[in-house]
């Protein structure tokens, strides 16, 4: 009976610390998405696929501020986010050029934002 009741204490204990484990890998996904699709769209072949990814980069970045896991610096997050506006502004214009400069801009932002 006391074997029986270690191995339950040991799976509790087990599956309590994959949860924490899971959580903190979870909380750190947004800045390393909104990095993922900032640089997709540097590298999207036409204005609205940097458009596209320019929003789904945004949507990361706005999530990763609430983020209390992770230490991130907001005023860079904050800068990417507006570079991220112009890269869809841009390639919603049809201006791909510029839209990718915004979007590299956003990256080196988040990038910032990481350390």
């Amino acid at each position: 009976m006391e074997v029986h009741k270690m191995k339950q204490i040991s799976i509790f204990a087990l599956l309590v610390l994959s949860l924490i484990s899971f959580n903190v890998f979870a909380g750190s996904g947004h800045l390393d998405e909104a990095i993922k699709h900032s640089e997709q769209a540097t590298s999207a072949s036409d204005a609205k696929g940097v458009a596209q990814h320019a929003k789904e980069a945004k949507m990361h970045a706005q999530s990763a501020k609430d983020d209390k896991e992770r230490k991130i610096d907001n005023k860079h997050v904050d800068e990417g986010i507006s570079c991220l506006d112009t890269a869809m502004k841009e390639g919603d214009s049809g201006n791909a050029d510029a839209a990718k400069k915004s979007a590299r801009e956003a990256l080196d932002h988040f990038k910032a934002a990481a350390k």
